[in-house]
């Protein structure tokens, strides 16, 4: 039987620093359970019942989050950037604007619930930014007896004016899962060093410095992006897929711990992926691998003035008065053993997923 269940979760003053209080919402069948702050945008639990890892479980301390953030929360697990990535503009910031967006400054509240125990339950949470006005409608949608979960994301824009927007995901892992055996597998294709969204990139040249998945070149230096090694300082590579792909997925895969996480998602949508690794004082603290539309890290005000689209793929779009757009994704969880080696491809096929993985066995299939 499943159960859904509002969490109200504090932490009190005396534990913590800096004091901040959160509430959770969480969802749970008999195979998973998901949690989502009401505080900001963070899916800060992601895990199967009957395994004790949460591999969504990283935070950022909050001694290094924005001052603009202390109240709403970390950033943690799978959080979201909207209406740009990165600071916004230095006008923006004195009139209320905030890193990533306002949706993880502003509270968010349960609009809907329904479902039934043969097809499965859907439960809508919006947020409604003050300043941005990006009203956000997130819908979970969650599967008797599956490690699957179906996520829809409206954002329309009730602003008089349109604008160009940036709309990222950051799922982020740390440890326990994230450790030297944590595999990452995804069908990208190409991609850059990309000096992040708080520095200008040299994306002027990026079009005679691209290579191929999973190199990751940074300087004189060349990582293998599948594996989890330190890599001196924290590194940025950004990617996108070849135009005949239907489905982009990306999966880390951890055999000693036992589990593997994956996202699926319609490259049209998010056409980059961003893989991130965070070093701090010499040990890797977080890999990312975030799916969006956003693969040049220059300022909005800049990527609107000139051509920056790099083989046709750009860097924002545009959000009419009134307007919304509509995005989804798929989130998914597996035990595997030690045979497993790495993910050959994930699909969609109706409303279950279906992986192929190879093993020291041979290929095998796994449906969801």
């Amino acid at each position: 039987m499943s159960i859904r269940i509002l969490v109200f979760i504090a932490v009190l003053v005396g534990l913590h620093p800096y004091g901040w209080a959160q509430q959770m919402w969480e969802f749970s069948n008999g195979r998973i359970t998901l949690k989502q702050s009401l505080s900001n945008s963070s899916i800060s639990t992601f895990k199967l019942n009957d395994h004790p890892l949460n591999p969504l479980g990283w935070s950022l301390p909050m001694h290094r989050m924005p001052k603009t953030h202390l109240e709403a929360g970390p950033f943690q697990g799978h959080f979201m950037a909207l209406g740009h990535w990165g600071l916004p503009a230095a006008g923006e910031q004195a009139a209320g604007l905030v890193l990533y967006g306002e949706l993880n400054t502003t509270p968010w509240t349960v609009s809907s619930e329904s479902g039934d125990p043969e097809l499965g339950w859907e439960t809508t949470l919006i947020c409604d930014p003050p300043h941005e006005r990006l009203l956000v409608s997130r819908s979970y949608r969650l599967f008797p007896e599956r490690s699957v979960v179906q996520v829809s994301e409206r954002v329309e824009n009730r602003l008089p004016i349109g604008r160009p927007i940036q709309w990222l995901q950051h799922p982020t892992i740390g440890a326990p899962f994230l450790s030297k055996a944590l595999r990452v597998d995804a069908n990208v294709a190409w991609g850059f060093h990309n000096l992040g969204p708080f520095r200008e990139d040299d994306w002027l040249q990026t079009e005679s410095q691209l290579f191929d998945w999973p190199s990751g070149i940074s300087g004189p230096d060349t990582f293998n992006l599948r594996r989890t090694m330190p890599t001196g300082t924290t590194q940025l590579f950004t990617f996108a897929f070849e135009d005949s792909v239907k489905w982009g997925w990306v999966t880390a895969a951890n055999p000693e711990q036992g589990l593997l996480l994956g996202y699926l998602f319609d490259p049209i949508e998010y056409p980059w992926v961003h893989f991130w690794y965070s070093m701090q004082d010499d040990t890797l603290e977080a890999r990312a691998f975030e799916f969006s539309q956003v693969g040049i890290s220059e300022p909005l005000e800049t990527l609107v003035g000139v051509d920056s689209r790099i083989r046709g793929r750009a860097s924002f779009e545009w959000l009419d008065a009134g307007a919304s757009i509509t995005k989804g994704y798929w989130m998914f969880l597996m035990p595997i053993d030690s045979t497993f080696q790495h993910v050959e491809e994930v699909q969609l096929d109706g409303q279950h997923l279906e992986l192929t993985i190879q093993t020291t066995r041979g290929l095998c299939k796994t449906r969801l």
